[in-house]
């Protein structure tokens, strides 16, 4: 890869990384489903002015029904999962843990024939969860809300490899924007209406700095970094772009370090080392043309 090309990998993997750290800002003020449906308004919001400007309509309403399905499972749900599970988990936690999608879509894609699972690629899972057990195996002796956050977070995994088994056998062929964009909106759609339930009323005015956080995670996460993500893909591959797999966590706990004061434990550590070599064995083969597991999914967070 060219100088362009490393400095674009490295803003994404930042810009993904901070991700968890809006999103940790956001539930600290206001509930979960403000945040999520936030989030995918500001990137509804952005991406329908990359439409615009691209001079592209959204998917032809024969795709819908799949769109919505992939929706779900890619966006709306895991957003919701994450943002509880943040309420009590720290940002560079929940990014490690969100680390897991590349070795639950192994899983999945194996169980529905999409992928061979070779003894290379079953290692790799074991490693990788080992991993997830290590950071979470403890506190499951005495379930607590903390336990039930990091429960949801790895939940919200699982649901990004569905979503992306979805992707690849519905819309595969569709053009980028024009899906990401009906994807935000129909998330939007989704989550909107747990705003306003009894138990999301909110409680207090969120600050400034909450709206702005909310906001970011929309413009950023959603939004800006869907084009980076895409401008890779297409300048260097899908191999290449992979690499932000590896950066996302570590550019996450930098983030969650120097702005919430948030330390990380030596267990945690290991935890995240488990879970990178777990992906790298997995992703370590590819049959010709085909992505890495890890950059499947439609729209990353």
């Amino acid at each position: 890869m060219d100088v362009g090309s490393w400095v674009v990998l490295g803003l994404l993997g930042l810009v993904w990384g901070s991700s968890y750290l809006f999103i940790k800002i956001g539930v600290g003020e206001v509930p979960p489903a403000w945040v999520v449906a936030g989030r995918l308004l500001a990137g509804t919001l952005f991406l329908s002015a990359i439409l615009r400007w691209r001079k592209e309509s959204l998917p032809p309403r024969r795709l819908w029904p799949a769109l919505a399905a992939t929706t779900f499972f890619n966006s709306a749900f895991p957003f919701l999962l994450i943002a509880w599970g943040e309420q009590w988990v720290s940002s560079g936690l929940a990014s490690i843990l969100n680390a897991t999608t590349p070795l639950f879509s192994v899983v999945i894609a194996s169980s529905a024939g999409d992928e061979h699972l070779s003894w290379q690629k079953v290692a790799g899972i074991v490693i990788g969860f080992v991993g997830v057990i290590v950071l979470i195996g403890a506190s499951l002796r005495e379930v607590t809300q903390s336990t039930l956050g990091e429960l949801a977070i790895v939940a919200a995994s699982a649901c990004y490899a569905v979503g992306a088994l979805f992707a690849r056998r519905w819309l595969k062929g569709s053009r980028p924007v024009p899906l990401a964009t009906g994807q935000m909106m129909l998330g939007f759609l989704m989550v909107v209406p747990l705003v306003f339930l009894p138990a999301n009323r909110l409680v207090v005015t969120p600050s400034a700095v909450a709206v702005a956080s909310i906001a970011a995670l929309g413009l950023l996460g959603s939004g800006l970094a869907y084009v980076l993500y895409y401008r890779l893909i297409s300048t260097v591959g899908a191999t290449r772009t992979l690499l932000v797999t590896y950066i996302i966590p570590v550019t996450a706990i930098l983030w969650g370090w120097l702005l919430l004061d948030e330390t990380l434990s030596l267990r945690t550590f290991l935890g995240l080392g488990l879970i990178i070599s777990g992906i790298l064995l997995v992703n370590r083969e590819h049959p010709a043309g085909r992505a890495p597991v890890a950059v499947k999914r439609v729209v990353a967070d």
